[in-house]
């Protein structure tokens, strides 16, 4: 315990000193010192405090799955919507149901996902799917050569190359994170 104050009387007198002080008293002098506990220190302020979003409580999917290796779990994954999907050997799925089996998970969306169907011919189709499963875009792939990458805000480009000896033309499409195609754009040397 700390002391932070004295109280001195003597007679009618009443003195009051600070811990550490002195006070000089003759006579018949009663002292009384009242020790006072001080507060304990407040915690050091948390650093993260206010940073972190508060999340909903967890909640329980369950999406449809069939494929032909039973023991295959298969990959799951979210829109920005909250929409939960699972990727499987042979067909994608969500809450609502399975829905194709041959187009493969590109990258989700803000609602819904993109696709690129599997083939093992030059054509094909980049589809963006909604949340309930309907084909709303196409971006056809033409050519033997073509590449898709997700750009870092959102969304994808599409490259499509026909680089043969009587034709160089390559095509540029984009689909933005809301799923909505921009293009193309062809460029020719």
């Amino acid at each position: 315990m700390h002391c932070n104050k004295a109280l001195v009387g003597a007679g009618a007198l009443v003195l009051t000193a600070a811990c550490g002080d002195r006070a000089t008293l003759s006579g018949n002098t009663v002292v009384a010192v009242t020790p006072v506990t001080p507060a304990p220190p407040l915690p050091p302020a948390d650093p993260c405090a206010g940073l972190m979003p508060k999340m909903p409580a967890a909640q329980t999917a369950s999406v449809p799955a069939w494929d032909m290796d039973p023991a295959y779990c298969g990959i799951p994954f979210g829109d920005g919507s909250g929409n939960i999907y699972l990727q499987r050997g042979y067909e994608l799925s969500n809450s609502l149901g399975i829905w194709f089996g041959r187009d493969k998970l590109f990258m989700p969306l803000s609602s819904g996902l993109i696709a690129i169907s599997q083939q093992m011919s030059a054509g094909g189709s980049v589809w963006v799917y909604s949340p309930r499963g309907a084909r709303t875009a196409e971006v056809p792939i033409l050519w033997w050569m073509a590449a898709a990458g997700v750009q870092a805000n959102g969304g994808a480009v599409l490259v499509d190359a026909n680089c043969t000896w009587n034709k160089n033309t390559v095509q540029v499409n984009r689909i933005d994170l809301n799923g909505q195609v921009t293009g193309p754009v062809d460029f020719a040397p």
